[in-house]
């Protein structure tokens, strides 16, 4: 396994040392660039996920924003309590990146039809994604999040 990738791993370390001598760098300083070269998995807390997304609310007050606090996003936070599986299904990825994401990711909400459940979607145009308004089911939702991916991929 080394041979197969020891000239890689020289190619990585002389192109970060081409850089300002920045391989020496991160080998004197290990700690600091851990969370940069390993998967540090924090644990998503509601905290941190609103740190993460801005949540497009309707005004306060209004029974559209009561449908969003008691419905979906009620469903979405029992989710996101340190559960790092739902992060991935929300996202695609099993953490925040190292450095970020280019922008904030948002959540947007739209109104279900009578008689039909239409799937959460998440345009490729923005970094967001769609849940639909009044869902209050956690079951119901992780279902509908795994079944718009699974139709998108498959």
């Amino acid at each position: 396994v080394f041979f197969r990738t020891a000239n890689m791993i020289s190619q990585f370390t002389d192109g970060l040392n081409s850089s300002g001598n920045l391989w020496e760098v991160v080998k004197e300083n290990v700690f600091a660039f851990q969370p940069i070269f390993t998967n540090m998995r924090k644990t998503i807390t509601k905290t941190l996920f609103r740190s993460v997304f801005d949540i497009d609310w309707s005004a306060q007050g209004t029974k559209k924003r009561e449908a969003e606090e008691t419905g979906c996003m009620a469903a979405v936070w029992n989710m996101v309590n340190g559960k790092c599986f739902f992060f991935y299904d929300f996202l695609g990825a099993d953490a925040i990146p190292p450095l970020g994401f280019p922008r904030r990711p948002s959540i947007n909400f739209y109104e279900q039809v009578e008689d039909c459940r239409r799937m959460p979607r998440a345009p490729t145009c923005m970094m967001g994604i769609f849940l639909p308004k009044g869902l209050e089911d956690e079951d119901e939702l992780k279902d509908l999040l795994t079944r718009a991916v699974r139709v998108c991929w498959f």
